[in-house]
């Protein structure tokens, strides 16, 4: 969960480095909301996590 996590963490630094302004709230807010689906996902279907960490 941390790597997955900290993937659109990064992204959304990309984003708001070399983007239009953005509205750090919305963004950290946007980060929970997928941070959230990955974890229900993983929760709901076990194999998603092995299958992640090779690739």
């Amino acid at each position: 969960m941390t790597f997955a996590v900290s993937v659109p963490t990064a992204t959304s630094t990309t984003v708001l480095t070399a983007g239009p302004p953005v509205d750090p709230q919305a963004v950290a807010s946007t980060v929970e909301s997928i941070a959230a689906a990955l974890t229900d996902s993983t929760a709901a279907t076990p194999t998603v996590g092995p299958t992640l960490a090779p690739t």
